[in-house]
């Protein structure tokens, strides 16, 4: 079986949209009819032709086999929706540079969306022996994020972690290869980088998919938001910063602290406006480090009250 024109059963025809994978069964030059599957992705189409060979091995209909097939939903953690609204969020176990091939190409063949990827490398001595083909495998994602390694049943290996990982996909490539060695910042991390029509995957055999979840819950407490609560929040940022723009030069202790207090709700604000671009939160953070360093403050507001 498989997609090549060798195969006694093969598929042909194929076409992908969203979830949806389309193609027709062909059995030793015999046209046995059109299956349309739930479940993205080439790799569930040969998938799926396995379970159509043994069927028919064992004389099973091709009506019933199609009939199973089309209204199979898939498995847990196999490119499993967690999300589906502004931002599409998926969780897939794959942990092989082959089963991330297939994942990435899967969202790639069915959307034509901005994919933010995020992997937890699994094993200390997988991540050795095939960092660099990991590295290769992201350049399929527009942001790479990668965290630590999950170690199972392994104790670490010097100089062995995501960030060999992120440096293969750079040396590849990459443009936007992140290396976040704290798996609990990803959400955070997320809200910061995505912004809406984006995908999101999380992939690893570890417990990334745990960050995946608060990363959606994150998301759907910014929904409950409302649009006229959103620009009472934009209004009463925007009074703040007048105050503190008029006080420009002031350097005393109350407006040093007025200011760091402006900028924690910037840094609260801005993935409920809509998720903004990394640096802004990283420009505002050093800001609040320094808050002397007033001179950033009005493009950082400016910034921060065109979020809605």
């Amino acid at each position: 079986y498989g997609l090549t024109s060798q195969a006694d059963m093969k598929a042909i025809n194929l076409s992908h949209n969203e979830y949806s994978s389309t193609f027709t069964v062909v059995y030793k030059g015999e046209n046995l009819g059109e299956i349309s599957l739930q479940i993205p992705g080439n790799h569930m189409i040969k998938n799926a032709l396995v379970a159509v060979t043994i069927g028919i091995e064992l004389s099973v209909p091709f009506g019933l086999i199609k009939e199973s097939l089309e209204t199979f939903k898939g498995v847990y953690r196999r490119f499993e929706t967690k999300y589906d609204n502004d931002i599409l969020v998926i969780d897939d176990y794959a942990h092989h540079p082959t089963e991330i091939k297939a994942t990435l190409s899967a969202i790639r063949n069915g959307w034509n969306r901005r994919l933010v990827a995020v992997f937890q490398p699994h094993l200390f001595t997988r991540t050795r022996d095939f960092h660099k083909e990991f590295g290769r495998e992201f350049l399929n994602s527009d942001v790479f994020i990668c965290t630590d390694v999950y170690p199972a049943r392994e104790k670490p290996i010097e100089n062995i972690s995501g960030k060999i990982v992120v440096k293969a996909a750079k040396n590849f490539g990459h443009k936007n290869a992140i290396y976040e060695p704290d798996k609990t910042r990803i959400p955070e991390l997320l809200l910061g980088i995505c912004k809406p029509g984006d995908i999101v995957v999380t992939l690893g055999a570890g417990d990334i998919w745990k960050y995946g979840e608060k990363f959606v819950a994150r998301l759907k407490e910014n929904n409950k938001i409302s649009k006229s609560d959103k620009k009472k929040m934009i209004k009463s940022l925007n009074k703040e910063i007048e105050l503190v723009q008029n006080k420009n030069h002031d350097f005393s202790e109350i407006m040093v602290f007025k200011i760091n207090n402006l900028m924690k709700k910037i840094l609260n604000y801005s993935h409920i406006f809509t998720t903004t671009h990394i640096d802004l939160q990283v420009q505002a953070k050093i800001l609040t480090q320094a808050s002397t360093s007033f001179a950033f403050v009005s493009c950082i507001f400016s910034a921060a009250i065109s979020l809605s």
